[in-house]
Order: C-alpha cells, then structure tokens, then sequence
C-alpha cells in the first residue's frame, strides 16, 4: 500500500508491506500537485465530447518520477497497489502515470495504445483510507459457493444496426436465469 499525505511544501508517502513501513519525503507541495494534476484532468475528462482529448504524457511522465518512482525500489515483488491518495490527488487515478517519457501524437488517438501507463506495470485499488482494508481484512471471512455458477450472455438484438446496435438496456437488467 501506499498512502500519500500533502503539505504545503512537501509531501509524504508512506509504504507499508507486510513485514514493515518505510517513509518517503517527496519535494512537492499541495499548491504544486494541484497544478500537475489540473494539467492532467482535462484529458481524462470525457464529459459531453464527441472525440478523444489530448492527454498530457509529458506531465504524466514528469508526476510519476515526482511522486511514485522513489517509492517503486520499495513495491519490489508487487503486483497490486494499494493507494490512499490525499488533497489533489484524490482526483487523479495514479495508474494513468507515465513510466517513461513518451509522446504521442493527439491526432492519433491509436498512439496511446503504447504508452507506457503505470497501470500495466501495477493493478491499482484507490482507497479513501487505510481502514476499509483494515475492516475487510478483520472482517471479511472467505467464502466458497455452494453451487457452481456458469453465466452466459445472449442479448436479443432488435431493430436498425446504429449506436446502440438494437440491444434493449431494459432487457439486459431483467431476470433470464435458468437454474441448473
């Protein structure tokens, strides 16, 4: 896991593992995160547009080596992260970093297909806290079905071919269980 706490001139990050908790001091700033995040967020922003927004892979690049590269030597073996972020970077999925510089062209949306994004590297889970872990580690207790379950898809197609190629989003939420 890693938790990240901003303050006006630094910011923390804090690795804890299983077997120990190690801290990092990162030279950034609340105000400073701010910005390369809002640098960022326009290009994750699909709201009410018809085609892909540039996405800045420079900033992208520039962030990852400010905020998760001096913690990566500590992720040595993992493959899931945990992260709890803090301030501006609750608005930011850390997994649309950038691990190497790279730059795409935005008339090519096919372009991003290469960039190296963190989350190939990392399967990430945002947390807004350490204690939902904590609560669903305590609590959680493994379960095991009683009976096998196999589910497959077969939605009626109906109508014209067009955007929504004729499937009836009513129908797709409407019980069609046949039991075994």
């Amino acid at each position: 896991m890693v938790g990240y706490l901003s303050g006006i001139k630094k910011t923390f990050a804090f690795v804890l593992r299983q077997d120990r908790v190690e801290a990092k001091v990162i030279e950034l700033g609340a105000e400073e995160l701010d910005g390369a995040v809002g640098i960022l967020r326009p290009g994750l922003d699909l709201t009410g547009l018809k085609c892909l927004p540039a996405f800045d892979t420079t900033e992208a690049f520039a962030l990852y080596r400010k905020i998760f590269e001096p913690v990566e030597p500590l992720l040595k073996g993992a493959r899931h992260v945990f992260v709890v972020p803090d301030g501006a970077l609750t608005g930011l999925p850390l997994g649309v970093l950038v691990t190497e510089r790279t730059e795409v062209d935005d008339r090519d949306p096919a372009g991003y297909r290469k960039v190296p994004w963190l989350a190939k590297k990392y399967a990430m889970s945002t947390l807004p806290s350490v204690d939902p872990l904590r609560a669903l580690r305590t609590f959680a207790k493994r379960t095991q079905a009683s009976r096998p379950f196999l589910g497959i898809g077969d939605p009626e197609l109906e109508g014209k071919s067009g955007v929504t190629k004729g499937i009836k989003l009513v129908s797709l939420f409407t019980s069609r269980v046949s039991r075994m």
